[in-house]
């Protein structure tokens, strides 16, 4: 283009570069500020000068973005911080955005961050995102503009990107095992029940495996699945309150498996209510560790497993970072699996 040609409408220029037009904005206001381009009112933007056509050397914006459902909950907030404290070390700011778990804002916030000129980022997938295509498709087009691009507490199948992430596998087996050496064979389960969710998926898998090496049957006697954006404590008390109304007798479980510790804790109002203790009638485990203060007020000193949440952001980014020395030159991505912690306390019958 010559100097005094009219821009292209900003629609035209997001259609032909294939960017958004969010994007397109921002390159013309740098343009006008570096005086290269003059916008009219009501008569459209104009060249004014040349372009220096020497490219200029690319100097490191030291920025990289992390996307997470929501830092309120103590796990996210733990994987941030521990994320935050490794960029820092190495001279990196970190973008955040969170999504409020709300699936369809967070393919939106990622679209925004792939727009942005990051280094890299970090993603933590909210569970109903994990196979949904349009998901999908803006993180493959992360991977396919070859943008670091590390994933955080879960995988996404079939996407070649790498993930740190508990053993989740590895964590339900020893809460199973645990529950079963302490006695117990009936077995009940509160879970989320999302088929996408690549964690719950591990959990059950995990609940499987010790049953079979202990000679039990794989699939537990009762199976509530709680769904998400309810909470877990009420919805597993309301699951707890209907096996209970059907049960004349005897109690057809003796455990509860429970994949978050609150799911637990509505389970044991539910046996309070009801008049039956723990871990005399039903033994309970939970995942998580939150071990709040209002559980112990109540009398339940909850066994459950810790996820090492600081590790997995600090290792995330740390694993990042080398993605971004290295150009994101792996051309075989391998996830990172973090050891989970059975911590044990008086649910399950041990004197703690």
């Amino acid at each position: 283009m010559k100097i005094g040609d009219r821009l292209l409408p900003e629609r035209d220029l997001s259609a032909h570069f294939k960017v958004s037009r969010e994007t397109v904005r921002k390159a013309v206001t740098s343009l006008c500020r570096l005086g290269i381009l003059e916008a009219r009112q009501g008569a459209g933007t104009f060249i004014l000068r040349p372009l220096d056509k020497r490219p200029a050397p690319r100097v490191a914006a030291k920025l990289v973005g992390i996307s997470i459902p929501s830092v309120i909950r103590p796990e996210s907030a733990q994987m941030v911080a521990g994320a935050e404290l490794r960029a820092r070390e190495e001279n990196y700011r970190v973008v955040l955005s969170h999504d409020h778990d709300e699936p369809d804002r967070q393919v939106g916030l990622i679209r925004e961050m792939l727009d942005m000129d990051l280094d890299g980022m970090l993603i933590y997938p909210d569970r109903d995102n994990v196979l949904r295509p349009e998901y999908l498709a803006v993180l493959q087009s992360a991977v396919d503009r070859k943008i670091p691009m590390v994933l955080l507490d879960r995988y996404v199948p079939g996407l070649r990107a790498p993930a740190v992430l508990t053993d989740n596998v590895r964590g339900m087996y020893l809460a199973t095992e645990h529950l079963i050496l302490s006695g117990r064979r009936r077995f009940a389960m509160l879970s989320f029940g999302d088929a996408g969710g690549t964690s719950e998926r591990d959990r059950v898998a995990g609940f499987r495996n010790a049953m079979r090496d202990f000679g039990l049957s794989p699939e537990p006697i009762l199976h509530a699945e709680l769904g998400f954006g309810v909470d877990n404590e009420i919805s597993a008390r309301a699951a707890l309150n209907q096996w209970l109304a059907n049960e004349k007798g005897e109690l057809p479980f003796d455990a509860i498996v429970s994949f978050h510790d609150n799911m637990a804790y509505g389970a044991f109002l539910a046996l309070k209510d009801a008049g039956l203790s723990v871990p005399n009638d039903v033994a309970l485990v939970g995942y998580d560790n939150f071990d709040r203060e209002v559980y112990r007020v109540l009398g339940l000193k909850l066994t459950s497993i810790e996820q090492p949440m600081n590790e997995i952001g600090h290792r995330a980014m740390d694993a990042l970072l080398a993605e971004i020395a290295n150009g994101n030159a792996s051309s075989d991505p391998k996830h990172i699996l973090l050891s989970p912690k059975l911590i044990v306390r008086s649910s399950c019958g041990a004197n703690y």
